[in-house]
This record gives C-alpha cells, structure tokens and sequence, in this order.
C-alpha cells in the first residue's frame, strides 16, 4: 500500500475548514512524537476532535491508500494509514494552524458539545443494537460541523446563532438560510459526504 507525501496529504486536507481544538491537537503532537506512542491512543485523542477526524477519515478514504471500501471510523482508518502518515498529517495540520494566526474564532463550546453528542451517541448504541459504536459516535461528533465552517466563514454568525436558538416561530436552519444563503446543515452534508 502507497503512502501519500507530505503534498498530496496538504492536498487533501484543503477542504476540511474547521479547527481543530488547540489542547487535542497538543495532546496528539506529543503522543505522536513519542517512542511510545500508541495508535490507541492517538485514536482516542483524534476521536475527541470532530476536525481531525474529518482530516483522518478524508486521508484513509482517499484514492492514496487504495481501499476497496470506505471507513467510517477513526478506529477503522488508522491501520490504515499508519504512524508515519499520521505523523505526517498532524504535522501539516499544526503547520496550517500556525500559519493562519489567531485570525480563527473562538469554538470552545462546539468542540465540548460535539464529544459530548458523540460520547452520547456511542452510549445509546448499549440500548439500540444494529449499529456499532464507533460508527454512532463518527456520526455524533459529526453531526453540526456545518457550524463550525458558518463560524470561520461569517464573522456575524455567533449573531445568527443566538436568534436561531432563541427563535421560537422558526426553524434554525431557515434563520441561516435567510442570513447567510446556507445552513449548516447542508454544509456538513458536503463536509462529510
């Protein structure tokens, strides 16, 4: 199986546009630099982070690796990649958040709320069997990441937040639309599909 270098992996990370949390991606640099660093690990430090797993899945489901099916999981997508490609990966998503300055906002509370739905998600798979674990909490992490890409785009998009949860006659999505001719839902459609 083909590694991708360090320029096809830029290449493929160019569509992802949310940040990831500066403290996980701190915890990942320093377990990935370790002699011991344990792809365990790294999968549970990833899996916290709704934007680095959107980085992981993008880069093991790219034509780079060859797979003859998706994955769909963190859990699933680092065997296959390897440490040297995760290393790689961290390595050019540091790079990006370094260069791009603290022109970023400010997203502590979605990145709290989107382990939490994902934890949340992986637990209710205890009492609705059919569908594995890993895969609910993929899909809970995921869920509103359309709105982390509304907060980099628009600068006034915490406004049209607080309207959208405060509006009683309608929809979120129909405030969003109206403000910013989007919503997040539709763009985490297009992130994830």
């Amino acid at each position: 199986m083909r590694q991708p270098d360090q320029a096809e992996m830029e290449r493929l990370l160019k569509g992802v546009d949310i940040p990831p949390c500066p403290a996980v991606l701190t915890r990942l640099q320093k377990e990935s630099a370790s002699p011991d660093a344990s792809l365990s690990v790294i999968a549970t430090i990833i899996g916290s982070d709704v934007a680095l797993s959107a980085s992981v899945l993008k880069v093991a489901n790219s034509a780079a690796f060859g797979l003859n099916r998706k994955v769909s999981s963190v859990q699933q997508a680092l065997p296959v990649m390897g440490m040297r490609a995760i290393s790689s990966l961290v390595a050019g998503i540091v790079l990006r958040n370094t260069l791009s300055g603290g022109s970023a906002p400010r997203m502590d509370r979605f990145w709290e709320t989107t382990t939490l739905v994902a934890q949340l998600c992986a637990r209710l798979t205890k009492e609705f069997r059919g569908v594995p674990a890993d895969f609910a909490y993929t899909f809970g992490l995921f869920h509103d990441c359309g709105i982390a890409v509304l907060m980099r785009r628009f600068p006034d998009y915490r406004e049209t937040l607080q309207i959208a949860n405060n509006a009683e006659n309608e929809s979120f999505t129909a405030i969003e639309d109206k403000r910013h001719a989007t919503n997040h839902a539709v763009l985490g459609y297009l992130l994830t599909r």
